[in-house]
């Protein structure tokens, strides 16, 4: 009799297999609703990293300004990022860095590789694929590749550094830096320098030719020097110009990467976070009007 009891409760207690089907369906169901809401969740978490190390940037310009009276260059040595690093409390670094000697020097070559956290957009997926010593974030110096259009707030070739006071279009509504993606080897469009041929002399000629450029694997061009070294003053290491839309090709021209196109890239949703002198943070879409886009990078406030 009790026996009997016992084997029945036991036959009460166990779990079909359709029943553990149905429940692991359910939790199956659920992750699948929670991963994107989780992805979403880190997602917005590394961006917001990415706006505040753009915001300490914006508080490093404005205090060189307020010591210099005139915005940092971007000519020679130190590079434009190793002028801010005092202000960004890594003296050290630009204590150790030989501004007499090129970035390649032995002397300067430990520093020129230090990895500055500050310096990265976690959002970039390249990850631990980045050289060391890179910099996502890269500063604005003119609106396309002419001298003529060298109107960027940080001075570089001919022109000399600019006072606050010489921003025409107002600290609020100009241009001091933006976003790249690394150059980490894979030939993705937007982290290669693609190259064009032929030369052109004008900047129009060079933005058509380089918005068409096809860009695959196999093509013309160079897949690891965007953004590989802060402490080097090439364009094509710590720059960006006004030239095309957020989120479009890097070109240069025949080889030339000073008078070329280099844009503002990142791995944000149709969208690249921008700098501005005032020391405000914004995000700006892909469609946004190329004419706006150019007024953004001009310190002289004419269009383009």
């Amino acid at each position: 009799m009790n026996a009997g009891r016992t084997t029945r409760l036991r036959t009460r207690c166990g779990v079909t297999l359709l029943e553990l089907l149905v429940v692991i369906g359910v939790i199956g169901i659920l992750l699948a609703l929670l991963l994107p809401a989780i992805q979403a969740a880190r997602e917005a978490a590394r961006a917001a990293t990415c706006r505040n190390n753009l915001h300490q940037l914006g508080i490093a310009v404005s205090s060189f300004e307020t010591s210099a009276r005139v915005f940092p260059s971007a000519n020679g040595f130190p590079s434009l990022h190793g002028r801010l690093l005092p202000y960004l409390e890594r003296a050290e670094l630009a204590d150790g860095y030989n501004a007499q000697l090129s970035v390649l020097s032995p002397a300067n070559t430990t520093i020129a590789q230090v990895q500055f956290a500050g310096f990265l957009c976690p959002s970039d997926s390249a990850g631990a694929q980045f050289e060391p010593g890179s910099a996502n974030y890269v500063g604005s110096y003119s609106l396309g590749p002419e001298e003529r259009l060298i109107r960027g707030p940080f001075a570089y070739l001919p022109p000399k550094p600019k006072r606050a006071a010489e921003v025409l279009r107002g600290l609020s509504k100009t241009a001091a830096f933006s976003e790249t993606l690394l150059g980490d080897f894979t030939w993705r469009p937007l982290r290669v320098v693609w190259r064009v041929r032929p030369s052109y002399s004008d900047s129009q000629s060079l933005a058509a030719a380089c918005d068409s450029f096809e860009a695959v694997p196999g093509a013309e061009g160079v897949p690891g020097i965007r953004g590989r070294e802060w402490a080097s003053s090439l364009v094509s290491s710590g720059l960006y110009n006004h030239c095309l839309p957020p989120n479009s090709k890097n070109c240069s021209n025949d080889g030339n990467t000073v008078l070329a196109v280099f844009g503002a890239t990142s791995d944000h949703a149709s969208s690249v976070n921008v700098l501005y002198l005032d020391g405000s943070v914004q995000t700006v879409s892909n469609s946004i009007e190329l004419a706006m886009w150019r007024r953004m990078g001009d310190t002289q406030g004419v269009d383009r």
